[in-house]
């Protein structure tokens, strides 16, 4: 759905404001560092955090990265890392592309694409 698609001389209640790029909101989608630690910290060894850093941490939405709840509230239930956020929806035509050019994940953090 588009913005313009949702508007209508009767849709008063779609004018709401849009958070979607505001960083005042960057963390209302998942969990920040400090909280994965206050909330989980207790369940998690010292090892395990690292490993759900590397797995699960670096959603940013113009802010502060944080970790995929989904993800992290599945790896605490099953207590094994994989690419959860997979099955919540695959953007096949990047993963494509990123296998046929040997993409490295790491690598590409902090990419912006115009």
């Amino acid at each position: 759905m588009t913005k313009f698609s949702k508007d209508s001389l009767f849709s008063g209640l779609n004018k709401l404001n849009d958070i979607t790029l505001d960083r005042g909101y960057a963390t209302i989608c998942g969990y920040t560092q400090e909280e994965l630690e206050r909330v989980f910290g207790e369940l998690l060894t010292k090892e395990e955090l690292t490993a759900v850093k590397s797995w699960y941490n670096g959603y940013s939405f113009c802010g502060e990265p944080v970790y995929n709840p989904f993800d992290v509230l599945l790896y605490l239930s099953e207590r094994r890392f994989r690419p959860f956020w997979f099955e919540t929806g695959t953007p096949s035509f990047l993963i494509k592309l990123m296998l046929e050019r040997k993409s490295y994940l790491p690598e590409m953090e902090g990419f912006r694409a115009t």
